[in-house]
């Protein structure tokens, strides 16, 4: 699935008739809608975030006395939901 999302996106760049009727961001938007689906540093820096909040968890559940249970409160668009397939179907259709 994601080679298929890659080949319509790559086809964009090309220069076909769809890719001319978009806006002067659309190039920017489907590098880096791109740059986020295959990254090697998108994952990594994935990793190394969850494992620093792993980190931090255990560090607060192991001090005793703790008045209130500890939370972890995130932004779900792009940190534990992958929005991308919404964002490479908005560029496809020349959306915003």
């Amino acid at each position: 699935m994601k080679i298929f999302k890659f080949l319509i996106l790559s086809i964009l760049l090309t220069g076909c008739a769809a890719y001319k009727s978009l806006s002067p961001d659309s190039e920017q938007m489907v590098m880096s809608t791109l740059w986020y689906q295959h990254s090697a540093e998108m994952r990594a820096i994935y990793y190394q975030s969850f494992s620093l909040a792993r980190l931090r968890v255990e560090q607060a559940l192991s001090n005793a006395g703790l008045e209130k249970p500890p939370a972890v409160v995130v932004d779900i668009d792009e940190t534990i939901l992958d929005n991308s397939p919404s964002e490479a179907r908005n560029i496809l259709e020349g959306e915003r």
